[in-house]
């Protein structure tokens, strides 16, 4: 028999699928803010997760792609589209999907959202996700990048099972520096690159967070 095509045959996806099915609505609280692009443009998001992100993005009036490796984060994220559906503005295609391998053909997208995915792989299929990213954007698309920094209270968390990448209960967490995310997005020219960093308060002990944030173009070769 053939395997579902809907189901994640890796065991960081299945992972991921598992916590889905298990808590549920894994991502709360605010929804990150949304860079300015115009009306119009095609946009992919990578790792939709229950839809935190694109609940924000739906409120453009853009033509959004949606994809994740959990066949339930996908369905729990079209869940909130539907919800939102009388303040949606953008036209929304949900859909499972590894980044490493997306399903869509070249120079499709004006801009690609990579908010927290790039981290939850191996180094391998790091490249491999910045490999398709640069093949499904168009020329001069950009690239939106969020990953976690090494100044964050996780690092360190779990099984280090591959430099600075730490396993817990199934799922692969990677913590960047600047010099390795321009690695990844080698191909890329940069537009900004910054570490953001706060505290946050947690059972009465402040706590340290860091995110690394980047904005990459494709340029021609």
């Amino acid at each position: 028999m053939d395997p579902d095509p809907d189901l994640p045959t890796k065991s960081h996806h299945r992972a991921w699928d598992k916590d889905y099915h298990y808590r549920g609505k894994l991502w709360r609280g605010v929804p990150p803010e949304i860079p300015t692009l115009p009306d119009g443009m095609i946009i992919l998001e990578l790792g939709c997760g229950n839809g935190k992100t694109l609940s924000a993005m739906i409120r453009r009036c853009w033509d959004i792609v949606a994809v994740d490796v959990s066949p339930k984060a996908v369905q729990m994220c079209q869940m909130m589209v539907e919800m939102e559906e009388d303040r949606c503005l953008s036209r929304v295609e949900v859909m499972v999907a590894d980044a490493c391998a997306l399903p869509f053909e070249d120079e499709t997208f004006d801009a690609v959202f990579a908010f927290h995915v790039v981290g939850h792989v191996p180094q391998h299929e790091r490249d491999d996700m910045a490999d398709e990213i640069w093949r499904v954007l168009k020329p001069g698309g950009k690239v939106f990048f969020k990953g976690f920094g090494r100044g964050d209270m996780r690092y360190g968390k779990g099984k280090e099972v591959e430099d600075d990448t730490f396993l817990r209960n199934g799922i692969l967490v990677h913590y960047f520096n600047k010099e390795e995310v321009l690695e990844v997005f080698v191909d890329f020219e940069v537009e900004d690159l910054r570490i953001d960093q706060w505290e946050t308060l947690i059972r009465g002990k402040r706590l340290p967070r860091q995110v690394v944030e980047g904005t990459f173009v494709k340029v021609s070769q």
